[in-house]
C-alpha cells in the first residue's frame, strides 16, 4: 500500500487524461506534444535523437523539499508489491513443481522489474521532450503514441484509455481476490470457535465492512488505516515464515510441474505495484536516486518471493490458495498464533481495499457524475461505490477457489501491465536508436506476457467451469 499523496498525483493524473486536454498554463509557447493531434502532420512530434538524454539522468531533478528520501522509497516499494500474491505463491509453486517454481519466478521477477525500469526510462524521456514534469502510466501511453508517424500519432489517446482500462480492470479484480480472500480466512477462524458458515454467507456479510470505507473520497483519512495494516501485516508475514521454516518437509516436495499456465498468473499477480512505480519516483525529492530505491526494494521482495514460494511448497505438500488456509486452525486455544494471523490479514486486507477500490472510482466518479442530474449528482459517487462494491462480492460468489481468482486478475490485466505495455512503449519511444538486442529484448517480454496472458487465463477459466 503506497502513501496516499502519491496515490493522489497518480489519480489526478488519471482524471486529467481521461479527460478532455487543459490548455498550458505555463504562458509559453505550445510545444508539438502540448499542440496534440493538431501537429501530427509532418515529422515525429517527439524528439528521440541520441545525443539528447532524459534529464534524470544528467542535472539535478526540479524535485520539492519536502518529497521522498531514498529511505522512504524503499519501503513504499516494499509495501506497494507485497500483498495477497505472495501468500499465494506456495499453491504457485505446487503448480509448477518446486524446480521450474524457482527458476520461472526469479525469470518473472527480473522481466517485471525490467519493465519498472523501461517505465521510468520512459517518462524520463517524455519528461524531457515534452516539458512536463511529472508523468503517469496512461499519460506515457498517450504522449508514446505522438511518438509515431502519421496517421498513427493522432490516436494518443487511445493509449491512454486502454492503459486506463485495464488499470480499472486490474485493481477490480485485485478488489474480488480480497473479497474472497476475508470470506475464506474468516471461515476458517468462525469454525475454529466452532461456527459454520458458508462462504457465500460470509462474502455477502463483509459487505457491512466494505461499504463503510468506499465512502471515504479523501485518500488522507484513509491514511491511519493504512499504518495499521502494514504493522499487523509485518507481523503475520513473520509468524508465517516461522511456521513454515520450523515445519519443513523435505520428503513431500512437488518436483513435476502440474499446471504451469496457473503458476503464471499467480506469480504476475504478485507484482502488485507497478503502476505505482512512476507515481514513487514522481514524489522523490531527487529522481536520480529512484533507480537505486526501486531496485533495492525489488530485490527484497523477490526474494521474499521466491523464499514465500519455497518454503510453503516444502512445509505443505498440497498448499491450496493463500497460505494462511493451509496453517493450523483445529482448537483455538491450541492454535491461537494462526488464529490471529488470519484475523490480522483478514483486517489488512480490508485496508487494502479501501485503497485499491479508490483508483478506479476516482477515474470514473467525474464521467458517472455527468450521467445524473442535478438532484442525483451528491448521490452518483455513492451509488457508483455501491454498485461496484457489489459487483466484487457477486464475482467473488462466483469464482470456486481463490487461487484460480489470483491466476485469472494475474494472466489478464495484471501481465498486460506489467509485461506487455512497458517494451511496447519503448520500442515505440525509442524506435530511431533501437539496437538489435532492445528489438529482441522487447519482443522476447512482450511475446512471453502475450502468450502467459491467452494461455494463463484459457486456463484458469477452465478450471473454474470445471468446478461448477
Amino acid at each position: 500500500m503506497a502513501d496516499g499523496r502519491y496515490l493522489e498525483a497518480f489519480l489526478h493524473d488519471s482524471r486529467e487524461s481521461s479527460g478532455d486536454a487543459q490548455p498550458d498554463s505555463s504562458g509559453g509557447e505550445a510545444t508539438p506534444l502540448t499542440r496534440g493531434i493538431s501537429a501530427c502532420d509532418g515529422a515525429p512530434l517527439v524528439d528521440t535523437s541520441r545525443n539528447r538524454e532524459p534529464q534524470s539522468q544528467g542535472e539535478p531533478q526540479d524535485a520539492s523539499s519536502d518529497g521522498m528520501s531514498w529511505k522512504e522509497a524503499f519501503f513504499h516499494v516494499l509495501k506497494g508489491n507485497i500483498g495477497t500474491g505472495l501468500l499465494g505463491l506456495p499453491s504457485a509453486f505446487a503448480f509448477a513443481g518446486l524446480p521450474f517454481g524457482v527458476i520461472g519466478m526469479a525469470a518473472i521477477c527480473v522481466m517485471a522489474v525490467h519493465c519498472m525500469y523501461l517505465l521510468v526510462k520512459c517518462a524520463a524521456r517524455l519528461r524531457d521532450t515534452s516539458g512536463k514534469r511529472d508523468l503517469h502510466y496512461a499519460k506515457v501511453a498517450e504522449l508514446a503514441f505522438l511518438c509515431l508517424p502519421p496517421p498513427f500519432c493522432r490516436y494518443g489517446k487511445v493509449g491512454k484509455y486502454v492503459v486506463n482500462t485495464f488499470l480499472i480492470i486490474t485493481q477490480m479484480g485485485l478488489c474480488c481476490v480480497y473479497v474472497l480472500f476475508v470470506a475464506v480466512n474468516m471461515q476458517q477462524v468462525f469454525a475454529a470457535c466452532g461456527v459454520t458458515l458458508s462462504e457465500d454467507v460470509l462474502i455477502l456479510c463483509s459487505l457491512i465492512l466494505f461499504l463503510p470505507g468506499t465512502c471515504i473520497r479523501k485518500l488522507k483519512h484513509l491514511s491511519p488505516l493504512s499504518g495499521v495494516a502494514t504493522l499487523v501485516q509485518v507481523v503475520s508475514i513473520m509468524i508465517i515464515f516461522a511456521y513454515l521454516i520450523i515445519h519443513t518437509n523435505i520428503g513431500d516436495v512437488k518436483l513435476a510441474p502440474s499446471k504451469p499456465s496457473l503458476f503464471f498468473g499467480v506469480a504476475v499477480f504478485s507484482m502488485e505495484g507497478v503502476c505505482l512505480v512512476l507515481p514513487l519516483e514522481n514524489g522523490m525529492r531527487d529522481r536520480r536516486q529512484f533507480s537505486s530505491a526501486l531496485g533495492a526494494g525489488m530485490a527484497v521482495t523477490s526474494v521474499l518471493y521466491i523464499a514465500m514460494g519455497v518454503l510453503g511448497a516444502i512445509a505443505f505438500s498440497q498448499p491450496h490458495g493463500s497460505i494462511t488456509l493451509n496453517l493450523p486452525s483445529e482448537g483455538v486455544a491450541k492454535n491461537i498464533p494462526y488464529i490471529y494471523v488470519r484475523l490480522f490479514y483478514a483486517f489488512s486486507i480490508i485496508a487494502t481495499y479501501f485503497i485499491q477500490f479508490y483508483v478506479p472510482m476516482a477515474i470514473m466518479d467525474h464521467k458517472v457524475a455527468k450521467l445524473g442530474g442535478k438532484r442525483l449528482k451528491p448521490y452518483t459517487p455513492y451509488i457508483l461505490r455501491t454498485v461496484f462494491v457489489g459487483i466484487t462480492a457477486v464475482v467473488a460468489v462466483v469464482v470456486p477457489r481463490l487461487d484460480l481468482a489470483i491466476s485469472l486478475v494475474g494472466s489478464f490485466s495484471s501481465s498486460t501491465l506489467a509485461l506487455i505495455f512497458p517494451p511496447v512503449l519503448e520500442l515505440i519511444i525509442f524506435w530511431r536508436e533501437k539496437t538489435l538486442f532492445m528489438l529482441v529484448k522487447d519482443i522476447l517480454i512482450a511475446t512471453v506476457g502475450a502468450l502467459g496472458m491467452i494461455v494463463g487465463t484459457y486456463t484458469a477459466l477452465s478450471e473454474m467451469a470445471q468446478h461448477k
